[in-house]
């Protein structure tokens, strides 16, 4: 199966949890329903080109999605991808 180009079948664990920033973007909108890119920053301790940059690969994933609310994209988790239970175990699990 392939999301927004990558195959998702030959997807690593490790492709996905590459870095500290892609973690903790998860981790914050697997607890909220969506959230603002610049709060996305702040959280991720990072800067804008780099949220820019692991967003991107988080969307090509179909992890992430991006929307549109007037002037601010927002960024949501696909509850639509096949990894979306997996991540959500992992966090529960990881958290608790």
């Amino acid at each position: 199966m392939r999301l927004g180009g990558r195959a998702v079948a030959n997807l690593k664990l490790e492709d996905v949890f590459y870095s500290r920033v892609v973690i903790r973007i998860i981790r914050c909108l697997l607890r909220n329903d969506f959230d603002s890119g610049s709060n996305l920053v702040r959280i991720s301790r990072t800067n804008y080109d780099t949220f820019k940059k692991h967003i991107k690969i988080l969307m090509e994933y179909g992890i992430v999605k991006e929307r549109r609310l007037g002037k601010i994209k927002v960024y949501m988790i696909n509850k639509e991808s096949p990894l979306y239970d997996k991540l959500r175990k992992i966090f529960s699990i990881w958290d608790s």
